[in-house]
């Protein structure tokens, strides 16, 4: 190995490749060995887990002991020259058996090798790229290394799988000398993802290791480490899954060596009869089994399938568990980071956020909380309407620290969208206040209109709304795609209504992937806090949902039916949001979710401003000036600075009460210290 090829052994110069340092790969790589019978040995892994050097090892072996026909696929041709260049090429030069034996690179001489096909005597080395189907025509290889499956397109050349098309150029040696296929992989996204559905197929073999303490032989799993919450770096550690037996990082060299590790086939039980009868299969291990179970289990056949191996990082030798709590608790809410973690670290397909927990799930999550009034911990209020050709729909949710939601208001104006008293209506929900806990009346800190259905209609009511006083009603255009922010930069429209143009107004895009990504996950974590009283990482659940007896099922199958649709397209991943059927209160949350990350600046909240929202919304002493002690917040928070009186109760003949009046706007921070330097000059 040289030092090009990134392995840390060989950092300070060549080194001969050791087994010790990669146990976990002896075993695959006897597979790989010609002198084993397999046909195809898949390895799904995390990164740097010496998946690709076994493959160098197989080339090594083909050229020095048996030279035959190589092909080594890679996802593009930036990736087969750096293969060629970083990984095959200096491997070939700092190994004297090889280099003798390899024709060496000299500019256009036909008879020497180039970069990306190695020459030696009785066979040659292809290195290419899956794209182009110039490899995989008119030649035949007795051996195909398939890098990377992942990135592979569908099709190439209209002849199908580049996988494919590979495999078959190996049938005349595979029927009289015997042919190799080694695909090693990070794996791709849960669903499509080809080195999962090749790990499936095989043998599915997993690594056990014998705990230090009781001697049980388990999986390393990552939902079975944990950390300790007073230890610096985290203090990252296994818990036994037989005995609940601590397992320290130290432990690992130990556990993870080739004469106490262990391959083990979890490929589901074979049934070869009509009855059910299993014919000498005892099934697959658990996640644990007794060390004097090890003997049976190493004895169990393949049942007619190749070999598969998966592994993950907690197994290697040059990866620490700290690091790997490190990078899980880094994630946050960050779907990139999540999917990277998952498909680097752990090895595992990544399955998109998207799908929404069961109705039935959701219905036993209601609870009871007085509706239009804001419930303990709510700290400014959001609403948002959908407009349909028969009715307009709209929801109010009241939001705390960390963005937990309660859904607080809520209901249809039935009526022709293009006539004045629908929007009448909607003018009175928006001038609703919401009762706290203190007696104090809040308005809607923003309440949006989606412009999808007659737009310059809902042009003239934002209009219209700001010219009454309400400055928080925000004209709305939903906007799909991958990380765009909640609210997007304001674009100025002219509003033309009825032949007539009546002036303009701003409209504001919305991102809606974000948000439904961000409902989905709050849903779930809402139901997973049903069972399981605190987070994984140890601390109480954040950023859940809370619906009372308002909402019924019908509400929540609207809020709901969508899903994240991913496919591919020549080899890309394409991600969409799919609706199941009626979908507006999803459309609901997602506008008053996007302007509650507006109004606070959520990307730029600290737990100081979270501190300062919850102080501000606290009665305010009985002085002279109204804002003598209002914590001073930041300027990006556009919440009322001041409560309002409650909304007055309806009249004994029940006739509606008096319209209140607008709710102030809101007062710059220069503007409050300008006003309090006046009241103190007065005072002196």
């Amino acid at each position: 190995m040289s030092p090009e090829s990134g392995s840390p052994y060989a950092l300070n110069g060549k080194v001969r490749w050791e087994n010790e340092n990669s146990p976990h790969m002896v075993e695959p790589q006897q597979c790989l060995s010609l002198d084993d019978p397999c046909f195809l040995v898949a390895m799904r892994a995390s990164a740097q887990s010496t998946k690709t050097e076994a493959g160098i090892n197989l080339i090594g072996q083909v050229i020095d002991e048996d030279p035959s026909p190589i092909l080594v696929l890679l996802p593009s041709n930036d990736e087969a020259r750096k293969f060629a260049k970083i990984k095959l090429g200096p491997t070939i030069d700092v190994t004297p058996a090889l280099s003798a034996k390899v024709r060496e690179q000299k500019g256009r001489d036909e008879d020497g090798s180039t970069t990306s096909m190695k020459k030696f005597r009785g066979g040659y080395a292809i290195i290419a790229p899956a794209s182009t189907p110039k490899p995989l025509q008119m030649v035949s290889y007795r051996i195909i290394i398939a890098e990377e499956v992942t990135g592979y397109p569908k099709d190439v050349g209209g002849r199908g799988d580049p996988l494919d098309q590979a495999i078959a150029r190996t049938k005349t040696y595979r029927e009289y000398f015997g042919a190799k296929v080694y695909v090693p992989s990070t794996p791709g996204l849960k669903g499509t993802c080809r080195i999962t559905a090749l790990f499936e197929a095989g043998d599915m073999r997993m690594r056990y290791v014998p705990c230090p303490v009781c001697g049980a032989y388990q999986q390393l799993l990552f939902k079975n480490l944990s950390r300790d919450r007073d230890k610096k770096p985290f203090g990252a550690h296994f818990v036994c899954a037989a005995k609940k037996c601590r397992i320290d990082f130290h432990h690992r060299d130990w556990m993870v060596a080739n004469d106490r590790a262990v391959w083990l086939k979890t490929y589901p039980r074979q049934e070869h009869d009509e009855d059910g009868v299993v014919d000498g299969d005892i099934g697959p291990p658990g996640e644990w089994i007794p060390a004097e179970a090890v003997a049976a289990y190493r004895a169990r056949g393949s049942g007619g399938r190749d070999p598969s191996f998966h592994i993950w990082q907690a197994y290697t030798l040059t990866s620490s568990w700290d690091l790997i709590v490190g990078e899980y608790l880094d994630i946050g809410n960050d779907a990139e980071k999540a999917k990277t973690f998952w498909q680097q670290t752990l090895g595992e397909p990544y399955e998109p956020k998207g799908d929404a927990p069961e109705v039935d799930k959701l219905l036993a999550c209601i609870e009871k909380f007085p509706f239009r009034t804001l419930p303990d911990g709510a700290l400014f209020v959001t609403g948002f309407c959908d407009v349909q050709g028969y009715a307009l729909k709209w929801c109010a949710y009241a939001w705390g620290r960390g963005m937990e939601f309660w859904r607080i208001d809520g209901g249809i104006i039935e009526g022709d969208p293009t006539r004045d008293d629908v929007w009448a209506q909607l003018a009175s929900v928006i001038k609703r206040r919401y009762v706290d806990q203190h007696g104090q009346g809040w308005g809607f800190d923003a309440f949006g209109v989606d412009t999808g259905f007659t737009t310059h209609r809902v042009y003239k009511f934002a209009r219209d709304m700001k010219r009454a006083g309400y400055e928080r009603v925000f004209a709305c255009d939903g906007r799909g795609g991958p990380k765009l922010p909640a609210i997007g930069t304001p674009t100025k429209v002219t509003i033309t209504w009825q032949g007539q143009k009546l002036g303009t107004t701003l409209l504001w895009p919305v991102g809606t992937w974000g948000q439904k990504e961000e409902l989905f996950g709050a849903l779930a974590r809402m139901v997973r806090s049903q069972s399981e009283p605190m987070a994984p990482d140890g601390k109480p659940w954040s950023g859940l949902g809370h619906f009372n007896g308002e909402c019924d099922r019908a509400f929540f199958e609207e809020l709901t039916n969508e899903y994240m649709h991913v496919s591919e397209q020549r080899g890309r991943v394409q991600r969409e949001w799919r609706k199941k059927g009626t979908n507006d209160r999803l459309d609901c949350f997602v506008g008053a979710r996007a302007l509650a990350a507006h109004v606070i600046g959520e990307t730029a909240m600290t737990d100081a401003d979270w501190e300062l929202l919850i102080l501000s919304r606290r009665p305010k002493p009985k002085q002279g000036d109204l804002l003598e002690g209002v914590p001073s917040l930041p300027y990006r928070i556009k919440v009322q600075q001041v409560p309002l009186p409650p909304a007055p109760p309806p009249a004994q003949d029940g006739t509606p009460a008096s319209e209140p009046p607008p709710p102030p706007i809101v007062p710059t921070v220069a503007a409050m210290l300008d006003r309090r330097r006046q009241a103190q000059a007065r005072a002196r």
